[in-house]
């Protein structure tokens, strides 16, 4: 049995008992054996008991297969010897414990630092421990301060490094993403639904392919060729010589236009609510014009309007009392 340490595989506990002497509680210290390296590592002791001989650490314990507590006895002489002194039972007994168990320490390597020697914060100078000196993950949670400042350095991550499940609701909103640094490449399908767009999406530039009749589209895979229309309401039929007309709003030269008869009468053959696309008599004697600019469409005419009756064929000259115009504009 050692006599300066004792080890520990259940590490189901952080308190741990040692069975050692010891000169002062103090000197009585804590490491773990890490797995992945098998590199012993100084635990954080919160508490020491002398009476119950019990040290608590509040490391997590997870990453390590065993604990080794341990006495590391200080070499600072704690006896001094003055000529002419009384010299009484407890002081050479402090003195030889003093020498016996730094010796039983050093050859059973009681805190498993082999040739290691430790020392004081205050022994090393400022900035000289650098990089190349630390062992790959020799820096645990438990030496980090509360906060980073990572204002100076760069971090660079392993993919999946962080996953969702360890970022807060809403942590990374707009100001922490620089300008188009999400592509599509990083979306997930199906990852940006309504309630993730703001206002609206612009048909015109933002879509391509098809858009489905359901979701307000034509359904067609090719180019429309018109995207805006205006159309007019019933338009009374004037006089031979009076030009009718519309305003449609386009703000430009329609691609597009055409004005229509809509029965309000049965005649001719119609019936209400009929429209009737009428061809102009092309003799010369009755001219008629339908013509557009920026801003409306206009119709005129120098004298009746024929149709061809719907049910026979036959060439019918209508009464402007039957009839409306309606004016449809595309661009």
């Amino acid at each position: 049995m050692s006599l300066s340490y004792n080890q520990h595989t259940d590490l189901s506990t952080d308190t741990f008992t040692f069975t050692f002497d010891f000169i002062d509680i103090n000197d009585v210290f804590a490491i773990g054996r890490r797995i992945f390296d098998a590199e012993w590592v100084p635990l954080t002791i919160t508490d020491r008991s002398a009476s119950a001989k019990t040290v608590t650490v509040s490391d997590d314990l997870t990453p390590y297969s065993k604990v080794q507590v341990y006495r590391k006895t200080t070499v600072a002489p704690i006896v001094d010897f003055q000529d002419g002194s009384r010299l009484t039972e407890r002081d050479l007994d402090a003195a030889y414990r003093q020498g016996l168990y730094v010796a039983q320490e050093v050859a059973e390597n009681a805190n498993q630092s082999t040739q290691r020697v430790d020392v004081d914060t205050d022994a090393i100078a400022d900035n000289a421990v650098t990089t190349p000196k630390i062992a790959n993950h020799n820096v645990t949670d438990q030496k980090l301060s509360l906060t980073l400042d990572l204002s100076t350095h760069s971090v660079t991550l392993a993919t999946g490094e962080i996953s969702t499940s360890e970022l807060a609701n809403d942590a990374v909103d707009g100001t922490k993403l620089a300008d188009d640094a999400v592509d599509s490449e990083h979306l997930v399908d199906g990852s940006v639904d309504n309630v993730h767009l703001a206002g609206g999406i612009d048909l015109e530039t933002k879509v391509t392919g098809t858009l489905p009749v359901a979701n307000g589209g034509t359904g067609a895979t090719t180019a429309i060729p018109f995207t805006v229309k205006a159309e007019s309401g019933e338009v009374d039929i004037p006089a031979a010589g009076t030009a009718a007309t519309f305003t449609h709003g386009l703000g430009k030269l329609p691609e597009f236009f055409k004005v229509y008869l809509k029965c309000t009468t049965a005649a001719n053959g119609y019936a209400v609510g009929d429209l009737v696309d009428f061809i102009q008599d092309t003799n010369g004697n009755n001219v008629i014009s339908v013509y557009a600019d920026s801003t409306e469409i206009g119709i005129n005419r120098a004298l009746y309007i024929s149709v061809a009756n719907k049910l026979t064929g036959a060439k019918q000259d209508i009464s402007a009392l039957n009839y409306k115009f309606i004016f449809k504009a595309y661009a």
